[in-house]
This record gives structure tokens, sequence and C-alpha cells, in this order.
């Protein structure tokens, strides 16, 4: 599942399957994820370029991601 916090410009992700292959330990994959924008995930806060996002892969393991854009 991919989550993303309410953000200034309302992105979320246009999709929940991005395909990437099984990862052995210490490896990397990069996968491209669309994006759509959502009227009702705009953030009513002061204008931020910085987007969380919360992965949480099959397995017990989450991961975060939080970025300047």
């Amino acid at each position: 599942m991919i989550q993303f916090n309410k953000n200034s410009f309302g992105l979320a992700p246009g999709t929940q399957n991005v395909p990437v292959p099984q990862l052995a330990p210490g490896a990397t994959q990069t996968a491209v994820l669309p994006l759509v924008q959502n009227p009702t995930l705009v953030s009513p806060t002061a204008a931020s370029a910085v987007l969380q996002v919360k992965f949480l892969p099959h397995i017990l393991v989450t991961c975060g991601f939080a970025g300047t854009l």
C-alpha cells in the first residue's frame, strides 16, 4: 500500500500496483509511480513543498519517505 499525507498540491498515488520484483538484501530497484491530483487531499495549512509518503510492502516492514518538491 502507498499512502500520501495531505499536502499543498493534493497529490496522491495514481495506482497501488507498482511492479517491483523481489529484491535481495542491500539491492536497489527503480519504479515509476503515476501521481494524480485529488482536491480532497489538499492540506488546509500553509503551503509547503514537503511530500510525505508511506510504503507498506507485502512483508512486515514499513518504509517511509519525506522529500521536498
